[in-house]
Formats: structure tokens, C-alpha cells, sequence
């Protein structure tokens, strides 16, 4: 919940950019950007050419909720011990 009473489920829009998109692993999290909390993801993409697209889904699909900071990587997302993606990566 941010402060200005907006919810976000993070698993459910991760769930939607790994189902839509050629992404593999999807993290999504809250950031503070110029003092306001907002929405970040990292993206864990094998074929780091297809960010555009990922973007475009993000953007265009996912527009309820705008994210300041999309970052890829071409490594997979740390894991913990039971194989689920660490939410303090």
C-alpha cells in the first residue's frame, strides 16, 4: 500500500509480465524516487533485445500501475533456499 492509499500485488503483475513477455524472471518492488514511493522491477531476460517489448507490455497492458524503474538482467534473479526469487535482491 503507498501512501497515497494506492495497492499493488507485486506477485500478480510479476505473474503477468512472465506469462505475457519473453521475460523470464520478474521482480517487482517498491522504490522511492525523488522522495515518493513508486513501483520498480527487475527483469531477468535471456535475450536482452527483446527489452523493448517488455517495456511496451509493461506500459501498455499494465497501465493502472506506472513504474519509474525497469531494469534488466541477463543473469537469473537470486534465489533462496526453497527456489523462490529473493524480494531483498
Amino acid at each position: 500500500v503507498f501512501s497515497d492509499g494506492t495497492k499493488c500485488s507485486p506477485e500478480t503483475l510479476e505473474e503477468q509480465i512472465v506469462i505475457n513477455t519473453a521475460a523470464e524472471e520478474a521482480l517487482v518492488y517498491q522504490c522511492d524516487v525523488e522522495n515518493r514511493a513508486t513501483l520498480c522491477a527487475k527483469i531477468y531476460l535471456q535475450d536482452l533485445s527483446k527489452k523493448e517489448s517488455v517495456i511496451n507490455f509493461i506500459e501498455n497492458t499494465l497501465t493502472r500501475h506506472k513504474f519509474d524503474m525497469i531494469n534488466f538482467t541477463a543473469e537469473p534473479l537470486p534465489k533462496n533456499a526453497t527456489g523462490k526469487i529473493r524480494r531483498d535482491a
